[in-house]
């Protein structure tokens, strides 16, 4: 398909550019769209280079394939991309986010009470959270957990 080596191509030069993203991409058959994902969310919504990138290559991609479809999404999107056909990292990418899809989160809680029906955090004994990125375990401290715990 040429739209797609057109995209591939287009993703090296762009992940040389911002080199502290991930893209990944999908074409998705029942949609008939070629999907982009780009992260971290900050790039994606606030980087006035990568917007100007992201128009510049939409426009590019339609004039060049008008019967296809191209849409940049980023993890926060109501859709998203299940089974990417390419992924690339910048050298500068960092892969653990608070709120990256890819990472696997692990709570267990040991408490005294049942602390779910009070709404209360206070009583919590011990708590163990690991976040398994596939490059690491990162071990976040109590306190922190507890803060995010209380506040919701």
């Amino acid at each position: 398909m040429e739209a797609k080596n057109f995209i591939y191509n287009e993703l090296k030069v762009f992940i040389k550019k911002f080199s502290k993203t991930r893209v990944r991409y999908e074409y998705d058959q029942n949609a008939l769209v070629h999907v982009v994902e780009v992260l971290p969310n900050e790039v994606y919504h606030l980087d006035n280079d990568y917007i100007y990138w992201e128009n510049d290559l939409f426009n590019r991609f339609i004039t060049q394939f008008p019967t296809e479809n191209i849409c940049f999404i980023s993890d926060d999107a109501l859709v998203g991309i299940e089974k990417p056909e390419l992924v690339i990292e910048g050298l500068e990418y960092a892969p653990f986010s608070w709120v990256a899809t890819s990472q696997k989160v692990t709570n267990t809680f040991s408490t005294n009470l049942n602390i779910f029906s009070t709404n209360s955090f206070d009583n919590i004994n011990s708590f163990e959270n690991k976040i398994e990125s596939g490059f690491e375990n990162i071990e976040i401290p109590i306190s922190q957990i507890l803060t995010i715990l209380k506040a919701a």
